[in-house]
């Protein structure tokens, strides 16, 4: 009797457990951007680049989501694109997220404002202005075919958008996923790396009648990460399982009274 009690905890254990262990290992969780927490607080991995002259872009340990060290980006005193942006290796026909947490001060409406973006579009996260405390975003892509390498951006401002007023950021993440998510974008061919072309690119596409393929997601933090499917898949296989563990379970009972 005993050693039958001592199966049917197991079991229970087992199923309990085993979701918990697959969101552990889950692969998808390996930060593809070099110090996206921004711990190195000299920026190493980040190159600085601005639309304008002007701005600052420096480490702060003043305003921070986790960890010691944050960024902070102002725009100056004109209006400005300005940004700190990272190359990483990609593969063809794959689907990634990029996410983070931003903070916002005084950065004007009616713009883009602060924001994640891929650098060789106008694909964004959000349109973060006024003053906001941290908050996730994500935006999750594909890549075509063309694509080997991307470049990201963390940014006050966006291609014929410039901006004024600061925001920080932490824990910035691109991470490759393993399945096809509900809300994606698929990556035009990479254009070219000068931001003036890109400008006169998409003043030729609104004269045309067409808009750049963009995304605007707002996401609050997910615990799961991107897990929820499998917990969901977890969780109906505990509700499949259940009458067979009550029949064991009452089984034993009745054993145990006889």
């Amino acid at each position: 009797m005993k050693n039958k009690l001592t199966t049917l905890s197991g079991i229970f254990f087992l199923l309990l457990f085993f979701p918990v262990q697959l969101l552990g290992n889950n692969s998808e969780n390996t930060n593809l951007l070099s110090n996206g927490d921004f711990e190195k607080r000299g920026l190493d991995g980040w190159q600085k680049e601005s639309w304008n002259k002007g701005g600052k872009i420096e480490s702060t340990d003043k305003y921070v989501h986790t960890g010691k060290y944050a960024v902070i980006i102002t725009s100056g005193n004109i209006d400005n694109d300005i940004r700190l942006t990272q190359e990483v290796q990609v593969i063809p026909n794959t689907y990634y997220r990029l996410s983070g947490w931003i903070a916002t001060e005084n950065v004007q409406t009616g713009r883009v404002g602060a924001n994640l973006s891929i650098m060789s579009g106008f694909d964004y996260t959000g349109d973060i202005t006024g003053t906001t405390g941290y908050k996730y975003y994500e935006m999750n892509f594909r890549t075509g075919e063309s694509y080997k390498r991307i470049k990201i951006g963390i940014r006050l401002g966006m291609y014929h958008n410039t901006v004024r007023g600061t925001a920080y950021f932490d824990d910035i993440q691109l991470i490759k996923l393993d399945y096809a998510p509900r809300d994606s974008i698929i990556l035009k061919k990479p254009v070219t790396n000068n931001p003036q072309e890109k400008q006169e690119e998409k003043t030729i596409q609104k004269e045309k009648g067409t808009t750049p393929n963009q995304t605007k997601q707002i996401v609050e933090k997910d615990p799961f990460s991107g897990g929820v499917d499998l917990v969901l898949i977890s969780i109906l296989i505990l509700i499949g399982l259940a009458p067979i563990i009550l029949n064991v379970f009452f089984t034993i009972l009745k054993e145990k009274k006889k």
